[in-house]
């Protein structure tokens, strides 16, 4: 990608967590201890893993030898213990990988990868959480446009909607906390995963090294099987589609037609037009979510694994994995700063809800006269109504007491008062606020009555 791009978005400590350098630290820390265990157990002398434990290090690897053995053999595992047995001193290196294949090391360096990349996930998620709820406490009472299918519908508040898009965050929290257990499970199972090269201490030898390493144990081998990874990738994509629409509503409602929101002046700068503040932020993390969208079922692709190994099903998750991961990290900044540099236009947003001359409202009317004549009349006649204020010029209440002379002007005009709405908004904030207090267990606020 040009560079100039990629740092724009940057997917920064997640992205690291992917990067070759990591990627080969996960796979030493494996080797290291694998030697540890097997020494435990007396499989491999204690002085070979102390050896291995001394120079199976990062700073001790030669990248461009290493990238260059991956091209011949196709994986980077043999060059890479090959450098580490040439550093052992004597003849020590023998016991370096013992009875561990290709995929153990690597699946595990995924786990260790996935494990910490979706913790620094979840921390994102919880810092824009608590963005939002600020938003939907701050504007519980700010009046705002409902909208469908681009028009107006009824009033709702801006704390509504932003306790709404809260809500969404919140259930991928949950979903991600379920999906990090699954994702932290360790590899150990040998050539085909039936521990057969562990001279008969193998699920020992397993469980000792997953606690080492601080994975969960598997039931058995699922190197063939990659339900995990995949589901990990897919949940980014869910996650992805939450604050790409978020990010969609933002972009809407900044529009200089709507213009009830805006982002920092000191960013989206035009080379020809001097009046532009384009939305840089919330147009990334909707280009990022879409990038997701497409990167992430590579992974589908990737489950589809012939018996008990495939390198060109391996080959498209190697790809997938580390781009998916990158695109989130990237995403959730954007998502950040979007949400810091929001600006809220209280006063457009009241005075966009009268465009429509109490119109918004209308359905209020229209369920209050339903009581008396029906639904189905009560709609046919305010809808009449509505189209008799639009195209006479005349107020809606007038326009509906001259077709249904038995109405009280005065008391229709009090249905179409927007701000008989906002109950309805901070009731429902107020609502999603008690879950989140909770599944929290920690006490929130209540907030100002309306």
């Amino acid at each position: 990608m040009n560079q100039l791009f990629s740092d724009l978005h940057d997917g920064g400590a997640i992205a690291a967590i992917f990067s070759e350098e990591s990627f080969v630290d996960r796979c030493l820390r494996f080797e290291r201890a694998l030697a540890s265990v097997q020494a435990e157990l007396g499989v491999i002398p204690t002085e070979a893993a102390e050896e291995i434990g001394r120079v199976a290090s990062v700073d001790n690897i030669d990248f461009p030898q290493l990238r260059q053995k991956t091209r011949s053999v196709g994986l980077p595992l043999v060059g890479l213990v090959s450098q580490v047995v040439r550093l052992c001193r004597a003849d020590l290196g023998q016991y370096v990988h013992y009875g561990a294949t290709t995929q153990d090391a690597m699946d595990c360096a995924l786990a260790l990868q996935m494990q910490e990349a979706l913790a620094l996930v979840g921390d994102s998620l919880a810092h824009i959480s608590a963005a939002l709820d600020a938003l939907a406490t701050t504007h519980q009472g700010t009046i705002q446009a409902g909208r469908t299918n681009q028009q107006h519908a009824l009033p709702v508040t801006f704390g509504f909607k932003a306790a709404v898009w809260n809500s969404g965050v919140r259930r991928q929290m949950d979903r991600l906390g379920q999906v990090q257990q699954r994702a932290s499970v360790g590899q150990l199972g040998g050539a085909v995963g039936t521990l057969a090269s562990f001279s008969g201490v193998g699920h020992e030898t397993r469980r000792r090294l997953m606690q080492q390493l601080g994975l969960a144990e598997p039931a058995i081998a699922w190197h063939a099987m990659r339900d995990g990874p995949t589901e990990a990738v897919l949940l980014l994509s869910q996650i992805a589609a939450t604050l790409g629409k978020i990010g969609r509503d933002m972009l809407m409602l900044s529009s200089t037609e709507v213009g009830e929101l805006a982002f920092a002046a000191d960013r989206g700068a035009s080379s020809t037009m001097p009046q532009k503040n384009n939305p840089v932020a919330a147009s990334s993390v909707v280009a990022l979510s879409r990038m997701l969208f497409h990167a992430a079922p590579m992974m589908l692709d990737a489950s589809l694994v012939e018996n008990e190994r495939s390198l060109d099903a391996w080959y498209v998750e190697l790809h997938a994995v580390p781009q998916c991961f990158r695109l989130m990290g990237a995403l959730l900044g954007q998502a950040r700063t979007m949400l810091e540099e929001l600006v809220i236009d209280a006063e457009k947003m009241a005075c966009n809800v009268t465009l429509t001359g109490g119109a918004i409202v209308s359905e209020t009317v229209q369920m209050e006269l339903a009581r008396s004549i029906g639904l189905n009349r009560a709609h046919e006649l305010v809808a009449r109504a509505c189209q008799k204020s639009k195209t006479d010029g005349v107020p809606i209440a007038a326009a509906l007491v001259g077709l249904h002379p038995g109405l009280e002007e005065a008391a229709v005009a009090s249905l179409l008062d927007v701000a008989r709405h906002l109950p309805f908004g901070v009731r429902e904030v107020e609502a999603a606020r008690r879950d989140l207090t909770a599944a929290s267990g920690e006490p929130v606020l209540p907030l100002m009555s309306v």
